[in-house]
């Protein structure tokens, strides 16, 4: 900030034709008056000396303008316009950097006023000087770059700083505390100089005070320096950090549903000092979870029902406790409706068991058995339903003594709010193959229902025969024996009648 103050010495009536229309003589009517400027803008900005200074060039209402191409003062535009060599007021020139501070009094404003800068790690003292051309001031700006010379004090929103200086004891009157950003006086000696109710200056002990500043916010931050007289004792760097908070996050819910096939989006935005990264975990219904993105906003498209399960997005800048917030997402799909067997074979008058499994999401409402389009309604079928988990049930159809006209397609059918899906399998039937044994007697097998004891009678009768076939070999063999050994006996006999005696 430059503070001009305003004497006017002489003020002549110039007529209508005058060329000064600067705006300082509308302000001033009256001879000997004062007025108070504040000019808060510079007409330029350059770095000049291999930009170890900066230049700020402050204008006056009588014009030669600073030209930063030719270095120097000269004419706007090129312009040959005669200008007032002499002004009629003159101005008390006030500089402040920091704690620096410049005066020169007694300034004519027949030029524009030059503050060159010095950017310089050392602290150097005030150098004014007065040129033909301009006032020039020259100092240091120490908040132009950093200092490491500081201490660093981190603090919450909320919670309470305290700045401690140390000094020689009885110069406590020659000690003040600053705020380099706006270049503000906090206290002088043991006397506050803000009438701010969450500032607080104590003495602590001879050589000791303590500017304690409660219940920070974020507009606390910034350079404090404790000086004693034009020497900085120390310097505090107080940074002051908000824990992370939810600004927003999307859905508002914590459970949600999204249709099979559409897109997915789940936003967290949280609000930190220091900024926070924020990671999204997947947790499947077999509780894997694995981490599946990094940043504010998560976007799935073409979703399945394997991509349901708990979403978490967690905020965390390694200062403070993280924070996370959880959405538990539902896909949901249509009825997905499995019979094992496409066929089932079986006898007549046989109990037959059909498994139907269906699956979806939202569980299913309904589930039909048809045959021919037909609900079924048979009074020997039974069907009965069973859930195996949050999104699959099961169906069992059982036909006892299933009969002819039973062997058909039958149809499973599962329905929800999305639509409806069906399964199909076969029923046949197997005929059986009678063996008719061949005929051992005139005794005939019927169909009366006494087959089973006319077959006992067969197998006896085979058993006599077997038994009566055997003793008849036997005793043939026995008369074959005695033929032939008569034969012999004849035999020899003859033979012995015709050997000679």
């Amino acid at each position: 900030m430059v503070e001009a103050r305003v004497a006017l010495e002489s003020l002549d009536n110039k007529g209508d034709d005058s060329n000064e229309s600067d705006l300082l003589c509308t302000l001033l009517s009256k001879y000997g008056k004062e007025c108070h400027i504040s000019i808060s803008y510079v007409s330029e900005l350059d770095l000049i000396q291999n930009e170890s200074r900066i230049r700020f060039v402050v204008p006056t209402t009588i014009v030669l303008r600073y030209n930063p191409d030719k270095g120097g003062f000269s004419s706007p535009a090129g312009t040959t316009s005669k200008y007032a060599q002499t002004a009629l007021y003159t101005i008390e020139f006030k500089c402040r950097v920091e704690k620096k501070q410049c005066v020169w009094k007694h300034t004519q404003l027949d030029r524009d006023i030059q503050a060159d800068i010095e950017l310089s790690k050392n602290h150097l003292n005030i150098i004014v000087a007065v040129e033909p051309d301009a006032v020039i001031a020259l100092f240091t700006l120490e908040s132009c770059r950093n200092d490491n010379h500081h201490q660093v004090l981190k603090a919450d929103v909320g919670q309470d700083i305290i700045m401690s200086c140390i000094f020689d004891e009885n110069k406590i009157e020659q000690v003040s505390f600053m705020r380099q950003m706006t270049g503000d006086i906090l206290s002088l000696g043991s006397e506050l100089f803000v009438h701010q109710s969450h500032i607080e200056l104590k003495r602590f002990s001879s050589n000791r005070l303590d500017l304690k500043l409660k219940s920070v916010s974020q507009n606390d931050s910034g350079l404090y320096t404790c000086m004693l007289n034009d020497e900085k004792l120390m310097s505090f760097l107080i940074e002051i950090f908000v824990p992370p908070r939810f600004a927003w996050y999307f859905p508002l819910e914590g459970s949600v549903s999204y249709p099979e096939n559409s897109s997915m989006n789940l936003s967290c935005h949280v609000f930190a000092i220091p900024s926070v990264n924020i990671t999204w975990i997947h947790k499947n219904k077999n509780k894997q979870s694995k981490n599946i993105h990094y940043g504010d906003d998560l976007y799935l498209s073409s979703i399945q029902p394997s991509d349901s399960g708990l979403y978490e997005c967690i905020a965390s800048n390694m200062y403070h406790t993280t924070i996370s917030r959880a959405f538990y997402v539902t896909v949901q799909y249509s009825p997905r409706v499995l019979i094992l067997n496409e066929t089932i074979r079986s006898f007549l008058h046989e109990t037959i068991l059909v498994r139907c499994q269906i699956c979806s999401m939202p569980q299913v409402d309904h589930i039909y058995w048809l045959r021919q389009d037909q609900q079924i309604k048979d009074a020997n079928i039974y069907i009965k339903k069973q859930t195996i988990n949050d999104q699959c049930s099961e169906s069992i159809m059982k036909i006892i003594a299933i009969n002819e006209y039973q062997f058909n397609q039958y149809e499973c059918k599962g329905e929800n709010i999305l639509g409806y899906k069906s399964d199909y399998i076969n029923l046949q039937q197997i005929s059986r193959v009678r063996k008719v044994k061949p005929k051992m007697y005139t005794d005939e097998i019927n169909r009366n229902g006494r087959t089973a004891l006319l077959l006992t009678k067969s197998h006896k009768k085979k058993k006599n025969l077997t038994i009566t076939t055997t003793e008849s070999s036997k005793i043939f063999l026995s008369n074959s024996f005695a033929k032939k050994f008569e034969w012999f006996w004849l035999l020899c006999l003859f033979i012995n009648w015709i050997r000679p005696v």
